[in-house]
């Protein structure tokens, strides 16, 4: 992951143990990409990608996020029978 070749460390291949130094850097790409994993379940084969944002694309994700959210939040606020919950407006009486 690292970006270099055996070689370059190996003195026997004409490389050396110190042909590199780490020199530690923020990275906000880095940084979204671990805030998202962190945010998802860690499992085998997940990959987080960084996508321009300001495209079709992007505009399509949005707008798919939203409506999951949307249907996530329906679902939450249905009582066990599938009926729509009420509103704390129709429980709450009007006192005049």
């Amino acid at each position: 992951m690292c970006g270099t070749a055996d070689w370059e460390w190996d003195p026997k291949q004409g490389g050396s143990k110190f042909a590199y130094e780490a020199v530690a850097r923020h990275c906000q790409g880095c940084y979204v990409k671990d805030a998202t994993t962190e945010d998802t379940e860690r499992r085998p084969g997940l990959i987080v990608e960084l996508h321009p944002t300001g495209t079709v694309e992007s505009a399509r994700r949005l707008v798919a996020a939203k409506e999951r959210q949307a249907n996530r939040q329906r679902r939450k606020t249905r009582d066990p029978s599938g009926r729509a919950s009420a509103t704390r407006s129709e429980r709450t009486p009007v006192r005049a």
